[in-house]
């Protein structure tokens, strides 16, 4: 009697093998001998990158790294004060300049026109640290003139107000630009009174010591200096930046720059002073290299490629 096994083969049929294990088999035999992909992915399709940031996040991250890295924070009554330094002037410029251009969404042409007009402005800044005192009221803001407000008086010559100093010696710095956000002008003090045409009226006169005075009334302020270049290569010690002789005036104001000493509730205070220091240098950020081009300068790749390449000068 036949066996079972011993009944005829049937003829083999071609199984269909899926098309993905096929691939895989393709792709595993290029990775024995040649390229190397990804398991389902057509040859000579490059593997995906992460997209670069945007150059506008690159700046953005770079101004808020030098100011978390050196900021410095103080307060007087109802006024912030805030110092951030920051290693080049020239580059802290332009990166203000560039984001304020992305800001109000100007075009590439426009964006390099600000930035050419800024590199000329500043050049002979380039090297030199900086550093960037902004004020700003935390008090209420009046909104009429019989309100009573807060007002702060400072020398009117920035270089008088601010001292700067490293260690225990003094240090000149230069004002980049008249301060913003402050107004200028003459202030004049109602003390007293005195008799006119029979009637009583306030003695009004100038506040001493007599000129011009830098006036926060409530906006906010900043004030940008360059320090010397040298200071660059110092270390180890502490800077200083002391606002000095300056007043402060709380009550009615019914004139720009008139202050009525005579209400009761007006208080003035005058010559204070603070201060904002921090150790020297500060643990400053890199400079992005993608930066580099955008500020008109050679990166450091193309410093090296130059440098690299041969001479053609003939001996």
């Amino acid at each position: 009697m036949a066996q079972a096994n011993d009944a005829p083969h049937e003829p083999l049929k071609t199984r269909k093998v899926p098309m993905t294990l096929r691939k895989s088999s393709i792709l595993l035999l290029f990775c024995l001998g040649g390229p190397l992909w990804l398991p389902g992915q057509d040859p000579g399709v490059a593997p995906p990158t992460p997209e670069a940031p945007a150059l506008a996040d690159v700046a953005r991250a770079h101004r808020d790294a030098i100011v978390s890295s050196s900021r410095v924070d103080t307060s007087h009554a109802d006024l912030e004060f805030r110092a951030v330094f920051f290693p080049d002037t020239l580059r802290w410029r332009l990166l203000s300049e560039y984001l304020q251009g992305v800001e109000k969404k100007e075009g590439a042409k426009e964006i390099e026109e600000r930035l050419a007009l800024a590199r000329k402005k500043w050049k002979k800044t380039s090297g030199r640290p900086g550093f960037e005192i902004t004020l700003t009221p935390t008090g209420p803001r009046a909104l009429k003139r019989e309100e009573p407000r807060t007002m702060h008086f400072f020398p009117g010559d920035p270089a008088k107000l601010i001292v700067a100093q490293l260690g225990k010696k003094k240090i000149t710095w230069d004002p980049m630009e008249a301060p913003q956000g402050l107004s200028r002008g003459r202030v004049r003090v109602a003390l007293y009174s005195t008799v006119k045409g029979g009637q009583s009226i306030p003695y009004i006169r100038e506040l001493e010591p007599k000129g011009p005075r830098l006036i926060s009334d409530g906006r906010n302020g900043s004030m940008l200096g360059a320090l010397p270049k040298a200071l660059a290569k110092k270390g180890g010690q502490t800077l200083s930046l002391r606002l000095t002789n300056f007043d402060r005036f709380r009550g009615p104001s019914p004139e720009p720059n008139l202050i009525d000493l005579n209400a009761n509730e007006s208080v003035f205070e005058r010559g204070l002073e603070v201060e904002l220091e921090r150790p020297w240098p500060p643990p400053w950020p890199p400079f992005p290299a993608a930066l580099a081009e955008l500020f008109g300068e050679k990166s450091a790749e193309q410093t090296s490629e130059k440098s690299a390449a041969p001479s053609t000068t003939s001996k």
